[in-house]
């Protein structure tokens, strides 16, 4: 048997971790540590995730982890110029030195990015050799829901903590405190709109 000295190295640093970091996952640790260092505020990424699940809430397991990590990124490139925000996006999960995700996952959340950035509501071509159609437009929708949150938010967390967005119906309902009802202007009706639109739905708005 050959084993090789990285491997085995490796191996004898995981048996002398605490189990509490064993236990974590290398994707989600390493996508928050890196969201934590780029973003606006630490707990930016769990935030926004939370606040979009409740439109997510029949998908798998493994597609609700690949969403924390996008989430998790969305705030990463608002330091970048606007115009290579998208491309950014795409390079950060295609490329990016991450662990504990495969081609598929990497696709999917380069979908999500690449729309939460600012590429647009269609599915990047490159990306069908990884994913299928289906599972890029569901990145898609992954990317503008974030986008949505971010717009709404302003980089903040308040806005996010006191408004909701759910499917009811024929609607995507976008729910948000009566002290925060000037923040539904045009930028965010907009990606409201857009966001209804790629699940077939129409926007709704609603003060709590």
């Amino acid at each position: 048997m050959i084993v090789s000295a990285h491997g085995l190295r490796e191996g004898l640093l995981y048996e002398r971790l605490d189990d509490d970091v064993r236990a974590l996952d290398p994707l989600i640790a390493a996508t928050r540590e890196e969201g934590e260092r780029q973003g606006r505020f630490p707990e930016h990424g769990d935030l926004l995730n939370r606040w979009i699940s409740p439109l997510f809430r029949d998908e798998s397991k493994e597609d609700a982890r690949i969403r924390l990590a996008a989430c998790l990124l969305a705030d990463t490139g608002w330091r970048a110029h606007p115009e290579f925000r998208a491309e950014r996006g795409l390079e950060m999960a295609l490329h990016g030195n991450w662990v504990g995700i495969e081609s598929n996952g990497r696709g999917k959340m380069a979908q999500a990015l690449f729309t939460n950035f600012g590429g647009g509501v269609g599915v990047v071509e490159e990306l069908v050799s990884l994913c299928s159609m289906e599972e890029l437009e569901q990145a898609a929708r992954w990317g503008l829901a974030m986008r949505l949150g971010q717009r709404l938010s302003g980089g903040v967390a308040g806005p996010l903590e006191l408004s909701s967005i759910g499917i009811d119906g024929d609607s995507i309902v976008l729910c948000v405190d009566r002290g925060d009802a000037e923040l539904y202007g045009d930028p965010v009706a907009k990606r409201h709109r857009q966001l209804a639109d790629a699940f077939g739905k129409d926007p709704k708005f609603r003060l709590a």
